[in-house]
């Protein structure tokens, strides 16, 4: 087993020195995360995500094939959230109660979620900070009852439980309570031991915002800046959108305090830049945006999940295979009815079990894999790293990136061999190292590994399309394809070789054929019981990408939709930027589409994306005839 949760959670504890218990405390027996460790229970899918914060982690590094009832588990926590901000009182009620009844009860992960819950529903529709205080105070003594200790270098804390204290000292604030002590708490916290930079960006920015708004309140706007402003760089490094109007809020109230003395703060976020940043926000947020998402809520995150159903993944790889039910379970299980529940929903095979499935398929996958099939966290990292240098066109630092990446990965797996060479494919045709047509040829042999479509699947008009199931109760709700699509959902490395094939069919005079690509690939994640939000890096990237090649409007503006939902800059500016270059070309309102290519070059330094920005910034120029900073 290459990447199962008893692998990650024991290299990584031995790795950061901590001992079991301390990984436990407050949510599950010492006996349990040992039955865990030593791969003789499997662990929930909460309770994991639980454990890899309380590492310092991030969840969001790792591709989730997760059964019919852990995808609803998880619905059901983004459909209790929702409900709340959206101010929908008895739909709240009743979720809460259901998921205490059904799932949380006896869970100690889990009853820490209703709690939570309780406390968005009394802060946000009830308007009650008291009682919203009273369940956050809950929420911590069920999983973290050591929350009132002076001393916490023996704890380790998840994130979940970190947001749960920022929540209870911004109540504590508004109420002219002292809080110094339980943030600079927090605060240490987080610089000691969340490890991983994305989940330290995001969680660093909740508590800075706290902590400034504190120094605020003392008079002390000069440290209030620096915690902003150091929050927002964070958040950029990561192209993270969401919370960062609260920050610049923040430091706009602090320049008004400052005013034009000689103490004027001397940070690279000026008034006017944090000005032109906040405007840009707004308008997107305003015209795109769900208006029920709030920007400065603790408890609030945007998803950057990826999952896959195992019941469509299974269902979809035996049919491409042509083999029937019994052969599939023959030397699995007894007989075949097994494979027809799985696939159906109606139950899910044990891990061993699993991981002899997907063997049959040729695929390397656990249900917690990662973007490339590893169980080091060094790996997910510069996998990730390469993701940020693409979108900001580093192409040098990529290739130094993918070496590195090569070293650390077992390149005898197909899908580590198609993410590796996807990479150096990638600065390849970029640097002009190699003819499209030979990359072209070697993408297409790469993602035949893994993925079974051909040059020719892209020209046939006709839908490859699964059998259709009775609708049966206890089981996904079946979804009529809107469109012509592929036989199912692709994992990521298989994304980006997918992408990379669309640009070089367009390179190769096969412009046609590259939007089919995008528009059948498109339509797998449309017709999945999985929703969109759930696949932000796939479905994003090439929504992003049709969006552009298309030149529609109602691609851009979903493609806005989607990346703000995810809480991501980099389909938001990309998409904006198109939608703007669409209006342009279409409108006679070239007042409007100057203003949203300047929002543009404004988003696109906010997320440190500068050679976008600098492209930006020459075609407003050769297109309006004057410089941006100007105008």
């Amino acid at each position: 087993m290459l990447t199962d949760e008893r692998d990650l959670l024991s290299r990584e504890l031995k790795k950061k020195g901590i001992e079991p218990d301390q990984l436990a405390d407050g949510v599950c027996s010492y006996n349990t995360i040992k039955e865990i460790l030593n791969g003789r229970q499997e662990c929930d899918l909460l309770l994991f995500f639980f454990f890899l914060q309380r590492l310092g982690e991030s969840p969001d590094k790792k591709e989730y094939i997760l059964s019919w009832k852990e995808y609803q588990g998880e619905c059901v926590r983004s459909r209790i959230v929702s409900a709340i901000f959206r101010g929908r009182r008895e739909w709240a009620k009743r979720a809460l109660c259901d998921y205490k009844k059904k799932i949380g009860a006896g869970k100690a992960v889990h009853e820490m979620f209703v709690y939570r819950g309780q406390a968005m529903f009394a802060y946000w529709i009830s308007h009650d900070a008291a009682e919203a205080k009273r369940w956050l105070e809950q929420a911590l003594n069920t999983t973290f009852p050591r929350w009132k200790y002076t001393n916490w270098d023996k704890c380790r804390i998840s994130t979940m439980e970190l947001e749960n204290l920022l929540a209870y000292t911004r109540i504590e604030q508004d109420q002219e309570k002292e809080v110094e002590g339980l943030l600079k708490k927090c605060g240490k916290y987080i610089e000691n031991y969340i490890t991983d930079s994305e989940e330290h960006a995001k969680i660093y920015s909740k508590y800075a915002w706290i902590a400034a708004r504190e120094e605020v309140k003392k008079g002390y706007p000069h440290q209030a800046l620096k915690l902003c402003e150091t929050a927002i760089n964070e958040l950029g490094k990561h192209s993270i959108a969401y919370f960062v109007q609260p920050l610049l809020r923040i430091m706009l109230e602090c320049y008004e305090m400052l005013g034009t003395s000689d103490t004027v703060y001397q940070g690279k976020l000026t008034k006017d830049r944090c000005t032109c940043y906040l405007n840009a926000l707004e308008v997107i947020y305003h015209n795109y945006g769900k208006h029920w998402m709030p920007q400065d809520s603790i408890l609030w995150n945007c998803s950057q999940k990826a999952y896959h159903l195992e019941t469509e993944l299974i269902a979809a790889e035996r049919k491409a295979f042509g083999m029937t039910q019994a052969e599939l379970s023959a030397g699995i299980y007894e007989n075949a009815k097994e494979i027809g529940k799985i696939e159906r929903g109606l139950s899910s095979p044990r891990q061993k079990r699993f991981s002899m499935l997907m063997e049959r398929f040729g695929i390397e996958r656990e249900r917690r894999s990662g973007f490339v099939i590893t169980n080091s966290y060094l790996a997910m990292k510069v996998r990730r790293e390469i993701q940020a240098s693409a979108h900001r066109h580093q192409y040098d630092k990529m290739n130094r990136q993918a070496s590195e990446l090569e070293k650390l990965l077992d390149m005898q797996i197909p899908e580590n061999q198609q993410t590796v060479k996807t990479i150096y494919n990638m600065v390849a045709f970029q640097t002009g190292e190699r003819s499209p047509e030979d990359i072209l040829a070697e993408d297409w042999k790469l993602l035949q590994m893994t993925y079974h479509i051909s040059p020719e699947d892209i020209k046939i008009p006709k839908e490859i399309i699964m059998d259709s199931e009775k609708k049966k109760r206890g089981r996904p709700k079946k979804i009529k394809a809107s469109a012509p699509y592929f036989y199912r959902v692709p994992f990521k490395s298989e994304v980006d070789l997918l992408n990379q094939i669309a640009i070089l069919l367009k390179e190769t005079n096969q412009k046609e054929e590259a939007i089919q690509l995008y528009e059948k690939t498109i339509a797998a994640f449309e017709r999945s019981k999985v929703k969109e939000e759930y696949q932000y890096f796939s479905y994003g990237l090439l929504s992003a990408n049709l969006a552009r090649d298309k030149d529609m409007i109602e691609n851009s503006e979903k493609g806005i939709r989607h990346s703000l939902q995810c809480g991501k800059f980099g389909g938001v500016c990309n998409n904006y930027l198109t939608l703007a270059c669409t209006l342009f070309s279409d409108s006679s309102n070239q007042e409007l589409c100057q203003k949203m290519v300047k929002e543009c070059y404004y988003l696109f330094e906010l997320s440190e994306s500068y050679i976008n920005q600098k492209n930006v910034k020459n075609f407003y120029k050769n297109t309006f005839e004057c410089d941006i900073e100007d105008s």
